[in-house]
């Protein structure tokens, strides 16, 4: 299998028009694609709609059935979700160069943004310090037999 860069096929086309495209060149249904992906048909009716930006699960279900460049189909994710949230803010450019430039220092310097003495993780939900506790849930004792 080949991965289908996207900039071949269209760099500024929203992802729903491209996943609608694929289902369509590959003569599935919608009901078709849900199935495989284990999707809910009308989640994936709106994403294709362009009336909903899919989650990072859903992309990844989506472009792997497509067989879609990830770091490509995942920037593309990306920027939809920035332009939909802050597209509309008169000072947006400079705050993605201001972000861009604080995303290379942090990959520079260790993970995270440093604001002197404390590290703010990128993501929370992926700091694997976090997660080591926080986010784990309290285990149950097994109930024994009579109680």
């Amino acid at each position: 299998m080949t991965n289908i860069n996207m900039s071949e096929q269209s760099n500024k086309q929203l992802l729903g028009s491209l996943f609608r495209r694929k289902r369509e060149e590959k003569g599935l249904l919608i009901r078709q694609v849900a199935a495989v992906t284990e999707l809910d048909q009308a989640i994936i009716s709106r994403i294709e709609n362009c009336e909903r930006i899919p989650t990072r699960e859903q992309l990844l279900r989506l472009a792997g059935l497509y067989n879609l460049d990830i770091k490509e189909t995942m920037s593309a994710w990306l920027a939809e979700k920035m332009v939909r949230d802050y597209g509309d803010e008169p000072y947006v450019s400079e705050a993605l160069r201001e972000a861009h430039d604080r995303v290379l220092y942090s990959l520079n310097s260790g993970p995270g943004l440093s604001n002197g003495n404390t590290r703010l993780p990128l993501n929370p939900s992926r700091d694997p310090d976090i997660n080591k506790n926080v986010m784990r849930k309290p285990r149950r004792s097994p109930k024994k037999p009579g109680e």
